[in-house]
């Protein structure tokens, strides 16, 4: 009877501890596939623009040479007297092309470079927290740097928030290796929560499944040594 208990127990904690470690192994994460950047309301874009190869000094040109223009709520971009382009889910080329043809009557050969820059918002402990327009292809060290860093220096506890959602993204790895944000899979409209208080962090979770499974070493070593 006693060893029927024991084996129950010992079934039981093993297929608790097998769900734990699934369960961590498959959170929820960013996809890291190779994925296309197109533009949305609230996003922002950056213009250089060019007369052919040469940066123009063209009075009129100059007005938007390496300016920001934030996209609104229709999807449109302000240009003056040139008035709105709409660029919503166009990406960079696509917009080049779009804003060439625009300014193709006042400019010779007219080149125009567009960063887009995507909205991110920063929650928490941050030293400058807020609504960020960033380049997603600049570091997630650039963007600690450009908020000030983080009132205590806790990258494990940072996570990712999208559209209600929670999710896990090894921030201090891509810190350290100068990580892009593209690479982190990080979108237009997401959230970076640096939280107050201590939160069960994926090492802590895994220091607890690993503490686990040695203590299922030892309850099964000492079963073997009862027989």
């Amino acid at each position: 009877m006693f060893c029927t208990v024991d084996r129950r127990f010992f079934t039981f904690v093993l297929l608790f501890l097998l769900f734990v470690g699934v369960s961590v192994l498959f959170a929820q994460t960013l996809p890291t596939l190779k994925r296309e950047v197109r533009v949305r309301p609230g996003d922002a874009l950056q213009l250089r623009i060019y007369s052919g190869y040469v940066p123009s000094d063209h009075k009129f040109i100059a007005l938007f040479q390496d300016s920001t223009k934030i996209i609104d709520g229709d999807g449109n971009i302000e240009l003056a007297s040139l008035g709105k382009v709409h660029v919503a889910e166009l990406n960079g080329r696509e917009i080049s092309e779009v804003l060439e043809s625009k300014f193709k009557p006042f400019i010779e050969s007219p080149k125009v470079s567009v960063t887009p820059l995507a909205r991110l918002t920063l929650r928490g402990i941050f030293v400058r927290p807020g609504l960020y327009r960033v380049d997603l292809n600049s570091s997630f060290w650039e963007l600690i740097k450009q908020c000030g860093g983080l009132q205590s220096f806790d990258l494990s506890s940072l996570y990712l928030q999208r559209r209600g959602e929670s999710m896990y993204v090894d921030f201090e790895t891509a810190y350290y290796e100068g990580t892009s944000l593209y690479e982190l899979g990080i979108e237009s409209g997401d959230t970076v929560v640096a939280p107050r208080i201590n939160r069960l962090t994926m090492q802590t979770v895994m220091r607890y499944f690993s503490f686990g499974i040695s203590m299922v070493t030892f309850y099964v070593t000492l079963l073997n040594y009862r027989k």
